[in-house]
C-alpha cells in the first residue's frame, strides 16, 4: 500500500521573503545609524520634505528613532524565519509569529504613510522604499504561510490571533507617537570646530583666554563664531510663530533694541576656516554694536520656528543687555535663491524677496532695519510681498528702494549666507532652520524653551545676565 505523500513545502517563497526583508532591513539600518549619530541622508537636505520628516517627531517613539526599532524588528523576522529555537518544536507559535509580522508591516507602513501625506508637503523617499519593500515581503510571507505544508503545521485561528497582535502593535505606535514625548528639534553637538582662530576682534574679559586669539569662540554644538565680531543684529528668525505664545509677554517686557551706528574699526567674523568672512559693521544687526559677544543668527522671514527663535533672541537681548550682539544673517529656505533647496517649499514661497527688502532697508538706512524686522516678525504670518514691498519704501523712499535693490550686495549676500548654512550642513549633517552660532555651539532648528538659548549664552560667553 502506498504511503500518502505529504505537500511539499516550497523553499522559493521564503528565500523571496528574505530577500525584500533584507533589503527592508538594510534601509531601515541606514536610516538608524544617520538618526543614532545626529547626521543626515544622501539626498535629503535640508528643510527638504525627507530632512523634515525623518527630524520631527512622527521619526521617534519613546525618544528612539524609529528605524530603530524597524532595523531590530526585521532582524527578528529573518531569524523567525531561519533560525532554529525553541519554536521549532512550537510550529503554532513561529506561524502565529510570522502571521504577526504579515499584519505589522503593512499597518505600520500605511499609518507613516498618511502621516506623511497629511503632515508634510512631501514624502521621505527612503521611508517608502522601505515600506514598499516590507509590504512585498509581507505579501509572500503571507503567501507561504498559507501553503498546505505551512497550514498543515499551524492551527486554523493562526491568521486571526496574528492580525490581532500586528494590528495592536500599530496601535501602541501610534498612540505612542501622538501622546508620547516630542523629541526637540534642536541640534546641540559639542566639540564641533568651525571657528577660525584668525580674524580680527576684541577678546572676552575672561582671564582664562587672553592667550587666545580675539576672534575664536569656542564651538560647543555645531559651528562656531567669534568673539571677537562685535555687531548687534536683527533677529535669527523666520514668520509664523505662536501668537499666542508672544502675548504671554507684556509690552514692557519686550527688550528696547538699539538702532545699528557704524564703527570706528572693521571687524570680521572668520568661520570654516576662512571659507566664510562676515564683516560684521557691513551687516544686519540688534543689541549693542560694541558689544564683544556675537551670536550669529540664520534664519528665513517665512520660517515659523524662526519667528520663535526671534523672539526669544529679544529676551535674550534684554536679559543680556549690551554684553550681546546679534548678527542677523537671511537665509531664505526657498528654490528661487537657495540652490540647496529643490523645490520651494509653499511655506517659503517668496523668502527671497523678503530677505533682499531686509537686507535693502538695511543697505539704504541701517537706522530703519529693526523698524522693518519688527514689521516682518510681529505678525502671526508675514505680510504679504507687496505689503511688505510698501513699507519698506515707506521706510527709505519708493525710488531708494528701486535703486537699493539692484545694488548686487544683496544677492550676493544671501548666497554667502547660504554658504553658511551649507557649510554648517556639510559639518554636522544638521539643516534643520534656524540656526545660532554662539560661541562654538551651533543650534539647529527650535530649543525646548528660551532658557535653553541663556544656558548656550552663559556657558559660552561666561556672562550672567545684567544687573
Amino acid at each position: 500500500m502506498s504511503e500518502t505523500k505529504r505537500p511539499k513545502e516550497n523553499n522559493k517563497q521564503p528565500l523571496s521573503v528574505t530577500a525584500f526583508f533584507t533589503i527592508a532591513l538594510l534601509l531601515s539600518g541606514y536610516l538608524a545609524i544617520s538618526s543614532l549619530q545626529g547626521g543626515t541622508v544622501a539626498g535629503c537636505g535640508p528643510e527638504s520634505s525627507c530632512d523634515a520628516i525623518l527630524k520631527s517627531r512622527w521619526a521617534y517613539w519613546f525618544g528612539l528613532p524609529v528605524s530603530v526599532y524597524s532595523a531590530l524588528f526585521y532582524i527578528a523576522a529573518l531569524v523567525l524565519l531561519w533560525a532554529p529555537g525553541p519554536w521549532s518544536s512550537k510550529p503554532a507559535f513561529r506561524a502565529t509569529a510570522l502571521m504577526t509580522v504579515v499584519f505589522l508591516i503593512p499597518g505600520a507602513a500605511f499609518w507613516f504613510i498618511g502621516i506623511q501625506w497629511l503632515e508634510f508637503d512631501g514624502f521621505c523617499q527612503y521611508c517608502m522604499a522601505t515600506h514598499a519593500v516590507g509590504i512585498i515581503g509581507a505579501i509572500l510571507l503571507w503567501r507561504y504561510l498559507r501553503t498546505p505544508q505551512m497550514r498543515s503545521k499551524s492551527p486554523a485561528w493562526t491568521p486571526a490571533l496574528g492580525g490581532l497582535i500586528g494590528m495592536t502593535f500599530v496601535l501602541a505606535l501610534a498612540s505612542g507617537q501622538m501622546l508620547g514625548p516630542a523629541p526637540s528639534t534642536a541640534a546641540v553637538m559639542v566639540g564641533v570646530d568651525i571657528a577660525d582662530s584668525e580674524g580680527a576682534g576684541e577678546d572676552t574679559n575672561d582671564p582664562k583666554q587672553t592667550s587666545q586669539n580675539t576672534n575664536q569662540q569656542e564651538p560647543t554644538e555645531t559651528g562656531s563664531q567669534d568673539k571677537t565680531g562685535k555687531t548687534n543684529t536683527e533677529e535669527n528668525n523666520q514668520a509664523a510663530a505662536d501668537s499666542s505664545k508672544e502675548e504671554t509677554v507684556s509690552e514692557t517686557a519686550k527688550p528696547k533694541l538699539k538702532a545699528p551706528w557704524e564703527r570706528r574699526e572693521r571687524l570680521v567674523i572668520r568661520l570654516h576656516r576662512g571659507q566664510i568672512e562676515l564683516p560684521v559693521d557691513e551687516l544686519p544687526k540688534m543689541g549693542n554694536p560694541d558689544a564683544e559677544r556675537w551670536v550669529i543668527s540664520l534664519f528665513d522671514y517665512t520660517c515659523k520656528h524662526c519667528r520663535e527663535m526671534h523672539h526669544d533672541l529679544e529676551l535674550a537681548l534684554e536679559r543680556y543687555g549690551d554684553q550681546i550682539g546679534i548678527l542677523s544673517l537671511p537665509t531664505p529656505l526657498d528654490a528661487n535663491c537657495n540652490p540647496m533647496m529643490q523645490r520651494t517649499p509653499k511655506a517659503h514661497e517668496n523668502a527671497c524677496d523678503y530677505a533682499r527688502l531686509g537686507l535693502a532697508v538695511w543697505r539704504a538706512k541701517p537706522d530703519k532695519f529693526l523698524e522693518f524686522d519688527e514689521y516682518l516678525f510681529k505678525p502671526e504670518t508675514p505680510p504679504t510681498l507687496s505689503r511688505a514691498t510698501s513699507f519698506a519704501a515707506q521706510l527709505i523712499g519708493t525710488e531708494n528702494l528701486k535703486s537699493v535693490l539692484k545694488d548686487p550686495w544683496i544677492n550676493q549676500q544671501i548666497q554667502e549666507d547660504i554658504s553658511l548654512l551649507k557649510l554648517n550642513y556639510e559639518a554636522t549633517g544638521k539643516g534643520q532652520m534656524p540656526q545660532l552660532l554662539i560661541g562654538n555651539a551651533l543650534t539647529a532648528g527650535t530649543l525646548k524653551s528660551v532658557d535653553r538659548l541663556y544656558e548656550l549664552v552663559e556657558s559660552q560667553f561666561k556672562i550672567a545676565p545684567k544687573d
